[in-house]
């Protein structure tokens, strides 16, 4: 590769974990002999940026950056500005839609699911590493060992499946605007029914929600304990799942835990997606899509009545994560559109 190929994070004192996916696979790709760059730190500037959810690189000439930020919670006069700078702008949340609306959105294209790639235990590890990187000159030291992933391969079954549902309320009076906490009462509702009706119709199913005041005010009923909820317990219990009910984040994102549950091999059911993903990730074969609780039940009925139809889905997202998810294929297979990898 040319020697001018330069990776540019920002000069944050803590690095935000969503870009950890993609600075993770372009290391991988280094480590591969598939890649070779430099490292640069750069100040980050909200009026030139749209998003610190960036990584910015040059490869062959070509400008990319990668945005993981939720939704399109940004500035889009800030990003219409910004897209000049680069030739290609991957987005984790991407809409062809609304790129339709933005100047200079045929730049803007789908990158694929993200999800926490960083185990808890080496977390503030990533960070001091990557914190180095933005502050040293040298930025090849290679002392840095990869965080463990969280990838399953699929153990097929043909009984006894295990139900996963783990969400959260988003409270009322943290928002101003009256859509936005319409929206909120609506979701909070829909996911304490199907709460409600996952445990009545399978009570041996790890089902629940995460404690915040809000649940507690609402639906103290509901909530799980923190040896059940806190990350390596959660991870622990995701593994041992078969279902896995995937629910959508603010500003209409698909969610860490979507990505989670591809990586670990799980048959998934999900609200319906808003954002696009590519290579060939389909409703029916990867997952299956509700817009209510009653449908999501029906969505799991037929999966208990039909082992082949999990272990499908199970050895799909198995297959999906190893060619387009793991960090190293999600960086690879965005790249290799516009660059060879030798």
């Amino acid at each position: 590769m040319k020697s001018n190929n330069i990776v540019y994070l920002f000069n944050r004192e803590n690095p935000h974990t969503h870009t950890a996916q993609i600075e993770i696979g372009l290391l991988m790709l280094r480590r591969q002999h598939l890649l070779d760059f430099e490292i640069e730190s750069i100040p980050y500037d909200s009026d030139r940026f749209p998003t610190p959810h960036l990584v910015l690189a040059q490869f062959d000439g070509v400008r990319f950056a990668f945005d993981l930020l939720d939704g399109y919670n940004m500035s889009l006069t800030t990003l219409e500005r910004f897209l000049p700078e680069v030739d290609v702008y991957y987005k984790r949340s991407c809409d062809g839609a609304t790129n339709r609306q933005i100047k200079g959105g045929e730049k803007i294209k789908p990158l694929g699911l993200n999800y926490g790639i960083c185990d808890p235990s080496l977390r503030n590890r990533f960070r001091r590493f990557f914190y180095n990187l933005r502050h040293r000159a040298d930025s090849r030291r290679r002392d840095f060992t990869f965080p463990e992933d969280i990838s399953e391969r699929p153990v097929f079954k043909e009984r006894d499946f295990r139900i996963l549902y783990i969400t959260r309320l988003w409270d009322p009076a943290e928002s101003d605007d009256a859509r936005q906490i319409e929206e909120r009462i609506r979701m909070n509702g829909e996911r304490t029914d199907l709460c409600r009706q996952i445990r009545e119709k399978y009570p041996c199913s790890v089902c629940g929600l995460m404690d915040s005041p809000h649940a507690r005010e609402v639906a103290p009923e509901f909530i799980l304990p923190t040896a059940v909820t806190r990350r390596q317990h959660y991870l622990k219990e995701m593994k041992r799942s078969d279902i896995c009910i995937a629910t959508t984040g603010l500003h209409k994102s698909i969610g860490w835990r979507f990505g989670e549950y591809v990586a670990a091999s799980k048959a998934i059911i999900t609200e319906k997606l808003e954002y696009e993903v590519p290579y060939d990730f389909v409703s029916g074969k990867n997952y299956l899509e509700f817009t209510t609780p009653s449908s999501c039940m029906r969505h799991i009925d037929e999966l208990m009545r039909h082992p082949s139809q999990v272990n499908a889905m199970k050895q799909a997202n198995h297959d999906y994560y190893n060619h387009y998810l793991r960090p190293d294929r999600l960086v690879a297979s965005a790249l290799s559109q516009y660059i060879s990898l030798d």
